[in-house]
């Protein structure tokens, strides 16, 4: 909703939780558990740390270190 509200999902695609999807009508929605554009980063709800938490690790730190960290995962 943050996001959305301060037009940071404009032309990108994003998901949320399943409960908000009806208010980010018009944006892109996907029901992936976790999205990546860009530099943007979102997923569906607290079932999702563990994905997004990589995903993040992924874009910071690069693929390499992401297969590291969820290595022993």
């Amino acid at each position: 909703m943050v996001l959305a509200h301060h037009g940071l999902l404009a032309g990108r695609d994003a998901t949320c939780h399943p409960a908000f999807a009806d208010r980010l009508a018009g944006k892109p929605r996907l029901e992936r558990r976790v999205v990546r554009d860009g530099p943007l980063v979102t997923s569906r709800g607290p079932g999702t740390a563990l994905e997004f938490a990589l995903a993040l690790v992924e874009l910071l730190c690069g693929s390499e270190k992401a297969a590291e960290v969820a290595d022993p995962l």
